[in-house]
């Protein structure tokens, strides 16, 4: 099917990368491509074209999804890293999220 153009990765890592972005980190994304066989170049291509938002402001996003409020002690930290971390975020990107106030306007 590849020698014919009915297939083609690259196609299919951009709808995928379009249809998971907004709910998973780039971590995330590459590693499930990688896993279903996509070459890497093809998934970085993807990634670049396909993410129309900043990783940081998917990750915002997602995170004001899940949680309505920022963590009020460590407890309530770790459970909303390893939300993030679970998302494919990383770890720098979420500390700096974790640490910014929420603001009820965004």
């Amino acid at each position: 099917m590849g020698e014919l153009g009915l297939q083609s990765d690259s196609r299919y890592a951009e709808a995928f990368v379009r249809s998971k972005s907004a709910r998973f980190g780039s971590t995330r994304l590459r590693s499930e491509l990688s896993r279903r066989g996509v070459d890497r170049d093809l998934i970085d291509a993807a990634l670049e074209t396909a993410c129309v938002e900043s990783e940081t402001e998917r990750a915002r996003a997602v995170l004001r999804g899940r949680f309505s409020t920022p963590p009020a002690d460590a407890r309530e930290w770790g459970r909303q890293a390893r939300f993030l971390q679970t998302r494919g975020f990383a770890p720098e990107l979420l500390r700096k999220l974790l640490k910014e106030p929420y603001d009820e306007s965004a």
